[in-house]
């Protein structure tokens, strides 16, 4: 899997705009949609990381977006890509790919502690049959009534602005798009860095603007009150059908924020593999470890 970090935006355009082999992926992208242009659902032979063999990746128009010059609608590359396997997508099997590697090299305890910002959905349970020696936890934000940490209907609530684990007592955490869903998302970090373990990892992705410095408060909650400075957005929720608020939408002050709270080796990564199907331009997630003590 071809993988680089960034940490600004000029090195990031800088490599968009002067790497042949990101033209080239884009022109190999473009060859699959008009290859099977007049198929509404067609499948790329790939090699799945999570399920270990070879698979078939499903692409359908299903959240598409993009369109060509010429007309030609892109499938999104990122939220498709569907092993028949184990059913995850392109943006969870990469994750996945990313954690298998980062426990393989580091030292662990024989059951090391990992935290998903998730717990019905199909990643975490990939993850519990990945790691069956882990200890893995997953939680899903229940309502505002409840404390963090309390098991409502079988699932772990978690506030993610104050988590209830203690200080140092994990050894990585995975959150995949949830940081846009939450009011204050500094908070957020600072608590994640909080109860990670010294060495912790942290892979992270979120709906990132890589044309924009700045961050941007769509809404804001404040004493009970909610404001909407831009229109309402809402993206999917496994635990409601009314979806979730979208509070932030994130450029590069992310990657100076996540630093000021005291990660290190913070950055951008971008991955591509035709291989792992691994589609799509530019595809990314967010890494940071907390320093040893």
């Amino acid at each position: 899997m071809h993988t680089l970090t960034f940490t600004n935006r000029q090195a990031f355009f800088d490599y968009l705009q002067n790497v042949p082999e990101f033209r080239e992926q884009r022109e190999y992208e473009l060859a699959i949609v008009r290859r099977h242009q007049d198929e509404a659902v067609y499948h790329l032979d790939g090699y799945c990381k999570v399920c270990a063999k070879p698979t078939l990746f499903q692409v359908d128009a299903i959240s598409s977006y993009q369109q060509t010059e010429d007309g030609l609608s892109l499938p999104n590359w990122r939220e498709r890509l569907l092993c028949e396997s184990c059913q995850l997508n392109n943006r969870q099997r990469a994750i996945l790919h990313q954690i298998q590697a980062a426990l393989a090299e580091q030292e662990h305890s024989e059951s090391p502690t990992i935290y998903a910002m998730e717990q019905v959905t199909p990643l975490f349970h990939a993850l519990q049959q990945i790691f069956p020696h882990a200890h893995c936890i997953g939680s899903e934000y229940v309502g505002p009534e409840h404390q963090s940490g309390a098991v409502v209907d079988g699932i772990r609530h978690e506030d993610a602005e104050a988590l209830s684990f203690a200080d140092n007592s994990i050894d990585l955490i995975t959150s995949n798009d949830v940081l846009e869903h939450v009011n204050q998302p500094l908070q957020s970090l600072r608590e994640i860095f909080r109860v990670l373990k010294p060495n912790g990892n942290l892979f992270l992705t979120i709906p990132f603007h890589a044309d924009r410095d700045e961050n941007v408060r769509r809404a804001e909650l404040v004493n009970g009150k909610l404001t909407h400075y831009l229109p309402e957005m809402y993206h999917g929720n496994p635990m409601s059908e009314d979806g979730s608020l979208v509070f932030n939408d994130f450029g590069w002050d992310f990657v100076g924020e996540m630093q000021s709270v005291g990660f290190q080796d913070v950055g951008l990564c971008l991955y591509w593999s035709s291989f792992y199907g691994y589609l799509g331009a530019p595809l990314s997630y967010f890494y940071a470890r907390k320093p040893a003590a």
